[in-house]
């Protein structure tokens, strides 16, 4: 017989050495040829398990079982145990738990009822027994902090020393003479830059003795109540983190603190509006090929994908073939879209317009998730009775166990749909919360013309703007909003006219089919895998006349736009025959 051994320790500290020799010798004691080892430390809640993904790869011709120390080796989670030995049954592979004395199998390769359902039940119980055991340990500790007036943490901040005997934080009067210096600076309006060039150039080492202050170590000294004497305790409860104030002596006043927070604030925002020198559409520009941002070259005053900026460093073509655009070209022409969205459609009169059909979904997924959880609840109750019968008759009517036992499986695989099912509708519910909560947000913004205020308005109002190039001249920025709504640009730039120009439709009117007959054979294959043609729609009344309806090539759009006067110019430039001529000559 071919066996394989799998060993697990949770931390580093641990050591799986001792599970291995057990098996081992179980292995040598029983015929089992050993081919495969597999050992790992991590914990047993986690999924990406190195180790634990090559033994599920095993099939039945490499391995006959699989030796494991414990049940709990496999996991921590009751259902990925269950599914774990359901998996390795299919293939025809048996695993053996050492310590609990279970083979997943019998002699004949079917499945071993009672040893199933007596690991259905133990993966359990183990399962409540953890948690049970998380939410002890967590009460302990904080009734241990907040009650007795323990320290928050072993290991002391910069400023403060931790007493092992009395389990309190003390103040480190030479590290507090420098805390206090900090706080003062950021008062007297000096950066947290500053500050940490400052004690690093004066050659005051941090806690654990580094003489280079980062930027990160200052701000969050400045930013840690701690240093007033109120530190902030969060612990995790039932999946919900719960903060605390504790209690620490104070190395600054509160009001010196509450001073600093105020100019590190009004900082912050100083820096903000001076990021008119800033790409305005930084970080929110996604390239369509392999899906990175865009990011801007200052010198060239271009935007184009980071792959390709990455690539030219690095001097090798670039898997990426999406082109780049200048920002003087696409910047105003967002602009120009947010502004008259805001005027119409995203103006405080048009925001509740905009939430109804959202709320009118959240009351649908609301009662959908109330139906599921419902049936769940159903569904579990009557296995918890099943259950009870299960544990009565599992010795004494063997044929009735193996035939409700199979009821019980079927009940425990449908109340994990419906759970899976709730998770979807919960997942759903949450985005759309997130867009009423942005379009609430958006509502109250004021637009003004003022070059600081436009990069904060437009990192509130757009979630991300993807470019497609059709042709080199020709390309369609989709610009979709927090709020859910989304905008076609359609770009062109006509060369015969020498001008840059522009169109906006809403995604409502005129939307994307994937067909190839619009693109040039020049494109990449994977970039013309993702462009699309357009189809009009029939709800354009607004746009075009009624009888205007269909697929269509950007051109063929483009023209229908210029013949309804939606087009607008951005700009006109006047021809350089001047370099046509020297290059003309230079080849001559």
């Amino acid at each position: 017989m071919r066996g394989a051994i799998y060993s697990r320790v949770s931390t580093e500290i641990q050591d799986y050495g001792k599970q291995t020799d057990e098996l081992k010798d179980y292995a040598a004691r029983n015929n089992i040829e050993v081919k495969y080892i597999f050992e790992e430390k991590v914990s047993g809640f986690k999924d990406d398990r190195t180790e634990f993904k090559k033994l599920e790869k095993l099939t039945k011709n490499d391995i006959d079982i699989i030796l494991v120390w414990e049940l709990s080796r496999l996991s921590r989670r009751s259902i990925f145990i269950q599914q774990t030995v359901k998996n390795f049954a299919n293939k025809g592979i048996c695993i053996f738990t050492k310590k609990e004395g279970l083979y997943t199998l019998n002699d004949d390769g079917t499945e071993n009822k009672n040893a199933m359902f007596t690991i259905g039940v133990i993966s359990m119980i183990a399962e409540q027994e953890i948690e049970t055991l998380k939410e002890r340990t967590i009460s302990s500790k904080r009734r241990y902090i907040l009650k007795e007036g323990h320290s928050y943490t072993p290991i002391a901040p910069y400023g403060y020393n931790y007493n092992s005997i009395t389990k309190q934080l003390t103040i480190n009067e030479d590290e507090a003479k420098v805390v206090r210096r900090m706080y003062q600076l950021s008062i007297d309006g000096v950066s947290t830059n500053r500050i940490s060039k400052i004690l690093t150039s004066e050659g005051i080492k941090t806690k654990k003795g580094n003489p280079n202050w980062s930027l990160a170590t200052v701000r969050d000294i400045l930013h840690n109540p701690v240093y007033k004497g109120v530190p902030k305790y969060t612990m995790t409860i039932r999946n919900k983190k719960v903060v605390e104030l504790v209690s620490a002596p104070p190395i600054v006043s509160e009001e010196v603190f509450e001073q600093s927070e105020k100019e590190l604030t009004e900082r912050r925002n100083r820096s903000k509006s001076e990021m008119v020198n800033k790409p305005l559409l930084r970080a929110l520009i996604f390239c369509t090929d392999c899906g990175r941002r865009y990011i801007c070259n200052s010198g060239r005053n271009i935007y184009a994908c980071q792959t390709r900026f990455d690539n030219i460093r690095a001097n090798y073509v670039a898997d990426c073939h999406s082109a780049g655009i200048s920002a003087t070209n696409i910047e105003p022409i967002i602009w120009n879209l947010v502004e008259r969205l805001f005027k119409s459609t995203i103006a405080s009169s048009k925001a509740q317009e905009r939430i109804e059909p959202y709320q009118e979904q959240l009351s649908k997924l609301s009662e959908s998730k109330n139906n599921f959880e419902m049936q769940r609840d159903k569904i579990n109750k009557d296995a918890a009775k099943l259950f009870d019968t299960l544990l009565l008759i599992r010795d004494t009517n063997p044929t009735v166990f193996t035939s409700k036992m199979e009821d019980f499986n079927k009940m425990s695989t449908e109340a994990n749909n419906y759970q899976k099912e709730i998770d979807i509708i919960e997942s759903k519910k949450q985005a759309i919360q997130r867009r009423i909560k942005a379009i609430e947000e958006i509502k109250d913004i004021d637009i003004t013309d003022e070059e600081s205020e436009k990069y904060d308005i437009l990192h509130k109002v757009i979630e991300a703007i993807k470019i497609y190039s059709v042709k080199t001249n020709q390309k369609v920025f989709t610009v979709l909003f927090a709020s859910g709504l989304e905008y076609n640009v359609l770009y062109n730039v006509n060369k015969p006219k020498f001008r840059i120009e522009y169109a906006f439709a809403s995604d409502e009117t005129i939307t994307f089919n994937k067909k190839d007959k619009l693109l040039i054979n020049k494109l990449h294959s994977s970039v013309r895998d993702i462009l699309p043609d357009f189809s009009i729609t029939a709800g354009n009344n607004d746009m075009f006349d009624n009888d205007v309806c269909g697929d269509y090539s950007f051109q063929e759009v483009w023209d229908l736009l210029e013949k309804y006067n939606k087009t607008e110019v951005l700009r006109e430039w006047k021809p350089d025959y001047t370099k046509r001529t020297i290059n003309r000559r230079s080849k001559k």
